[in-house]
């Protein structure tokens, strides 16, 4: 992608030159350096002598060879924005990429999310007869709402009505007295 955004700098170089020549002359070497600050040399020199082209020759280029690396063949081939239509082909082929850049990454940001789902009581019966029971999490947790009903307050403390018993585990909690005035 970068390699897109450098073209579009370049793009936005020359169309930028051409309107500045198109309009007298004016300012072409101070657009010329604003528009190419940060490019290297070699790009700066490639940008001149890259040929102009028409928008119908943009239109029919393969640009799969822009998106390759340099080959045995030879470099990739330059042009060139000669007027505002050819702009507009060049953001367009930016929105695109980018668009595509988009979609790729929210693929696989989907596939990065995604995770396993299992059916508890299947995996449950499955682990205990493959005798994987270091898997099976066993908890034991009071019902309380059972145990409850068993209870009583004596003194202060809680007790077990069947039994007698002062149940550990259990604390009460007192609550300051409220008056309220409902009007």
């Amino acid at each position: 992608m970068g390699k897109a955004i450098t073209k579009a700098k370049e793009i936005a170089a020359e169309a930028a030159q051409t309107a500045d020549k198109a309009a007298g002359g004016e300012n072409i070497d101070q657009t010329k350096e604003t528009a190419t600050a940060g490019t290297n040399d070699a790009t700066e020199a490639a940008v001149e002598q890259a040929p102009a082209v028409t928008l119908d020759e943009l239109e029919s280029m393969d640009m799969s060879a822009f998106t390759e690396d340099e080959t045995e063949d030879g470099p990739r081939p330059a042009w060139r924005i000669t007027d505002d239509g050819c702009a507009d082909w060049a953001c367009r082929k930016i929105a695109e990429e980018r668009a595509e850049l988009a979609r790729i990454r929210e693929l696989a940001e989907a596939q990065i999310a995604r995770k396993m789902k299992q059916d508890d009581t299947v995996l449950v019966q499955f682990l205990k007869a493959s005798g994987n029971l270091e898997f099976i999490k066993t908890e034991e947790k009071p019902k309380w709402g059972d145990y409850k009903k068993r209870l009583e307050i004596v003194g202060g403390s809680v007790v077990d009505k069947e039994t007698g018993e002062i149940v550990e585990g259990v604390q009460l909690i007192e609550k300051p007295d409220t008056f309220a005035v409902d009007v």
